[in-house]
């Protein structure tokens, strides 16, 4: 069990770290900061 949260825990770190340069690239293309966030928040819901 300890293998497990100590996986979602450096998974959870790089993606919190990834997530500049994907909003970023999301700002390029077009999207707004209510988008971003809706999205973000929607994702995070369906898990």
């Amino acid at each position: 069990m300890k293998i497990k949260g100590v996986f979602f825990t450096v998974i959870s770190a790089i993606l919190f770290g990834c997530s500049p340069a994907i909003v970023q690239q999301a700002y390029v293309y077009g999207a707004t900061p209510e988008t971003v966030t809706f999205f973000r928040n929607f994702l995070l819901y369906l898990l």
